[in-house]
């Protein structure tokens, strides 16, 4: 296992979760990150962002799977 890097920043967790979901169809782990006050503040996503995070390993074939349902 690599490091834990940010795959990609969504601007909503629906967004994020639809991708989480598609790349966990396609046997890639992914984590969503959000700091948005435990759902108190769900317009912090806007600003700081949703992000979805990867092993490093994966990353470059997430990409091309992420490229696909542009």
């Amino acid at each position: 296992m690599g490091r834990i890097v940010t795959l990609k920043i969504y601007s909503s967790i629906i967004e994020a979760e639809l991708a989480h979901q598609f790349l966990a169809e396609n046997e890639i782990n992914t984590t969503i990150q959000v700091d948005n006050i435990g759902g108190m503040q769900p317009s912090m996503n806007f600003t700081v962002g949703v992000k979805l995070m990867i092993d490093e390993n994966d990353l470059e074939k997430a990409q091309e799977l992420l490229q696909l349902v542009k």
